[in-house]
């Protein structure tokens, strides 16, 4: 009589439950190692596509600097096709101090659209680790008249104030604020380009220690343009500390006595010490 042949008679057996089930987890805890890693190699992608960005971003600025006399862009210069200066040196109506500031710094990209098929956020403004909504983006937007909504990122790219200020106004013995110091500043006038900061990731989204939301970890590493187009990623322990503002200055923004570490920690190429004069590392 026929049969099927099994195959424990070709000394062939299949898997047990048990069997099969640690296989299965074999393969998981497998996969949870690997995932760091592919994680981690990822994110040095983008911390690499951040960088050629911000070194293309120093292209534009080193142009612009060559037609107009060696500034850098500089949002607020009338004489250079751009918005004008408020009157009388204020903002505009209903804004205070700190918004000229974070203007200057943030929108330092509009006086050379033309190098972005004008658009003011235009794909290689936007740092590619970048997936949060932030306040000051749809502020951005809403002056620019785009839609908050069509954005994929913010705009977080900034300018140091070095490149915008007096470095009288930045000055450690002495910082103060008056109108008068509210001037671009020149690419020739920068004393140690190579170790002065331009422009910077406002956020260190590639920094391990950062969990989004707009909270800066201290230390951090962060992505930073010299003044001479160097692009580095830097922590932030090797960046002197900015300018040691006190109690009763009235620079806006600023970090004074008394304000959290983070706060500090992120200011250090922002306010920093003796402006174009100085050295940030």
């Amino acid at each position: 009589m026929a049969y099927a042949p099994s195959h424990r008679a070709h000394g062939i057996r299949g898997f047990t439950l048990i069997e099969a089930l640690l296989c299965v987890g074999s393969a998981l805890v497998l996969i949870g190692l690997l995932l760091p890693v592919l994680s981690g190699s990822r994110e040095s992608a983008r911390r690499a596509v951040c960088a050629r960005q911000i070194a293309s971003h120093m292209q534009v600025v080193g142009a612009y600097a060559i037609d107009y006399q060696g500034y850098f862009p500089y949002y607020f210069s009338e004489s250079r096709r751009i918005p004008p200066m408020p009157p009388g040196g204020r903002p505009p109506a209903g804004e205070g101090l700190s918004w000229w500031y974070g203007a200057a710094g943030a929108l330092w990209h509009l006086p050379v659209l033309d190098a972005y098929n004008g658009d003011p956020f235009h794909e290689s403004l936007i740092c590619p680790s970048d997936r949060f909504t932030l306040v000051e983006r749809d502020e951005h937007a809403a002056r620019l008249g785009v839609d908050p909504r069509s954005l994929k990122g913010t705009l977080l790219y900034v300018m140091s104030m070095a490149m915008y200020l007096d470095p009288k106004a930045l000055s450690p013995d002495h910082p103060s604020w008056d109108p008068a110091y509210f001037v671009p500043q020149r690419q020739g006038d920068v004393v140690f380009p190579s170790q002065k900061a331009a422009l910077y990731e406002a956020i260190p989204f590639h920094d391990p220690a950062y969990t989004g939301g707009g909270s800066v970890p201290t230390p951090h590493s962060t992505n930073v343009a010299g003044a001479d187009g160097a692009v580095s990623y830097r922590n932030s322990t090797t960046i002197h500390p900015g300018v040691p503002l006190r109690a009763g200055t009235t620079l806006p923004g600023a970090p004074e006595p008394g304000l959290d570490a983070a706060l500090r920690e992120a200011a250090k190429l922002r306010f920093t010490a003796n402006g174009v004069r100085g050295r940030d590392w």
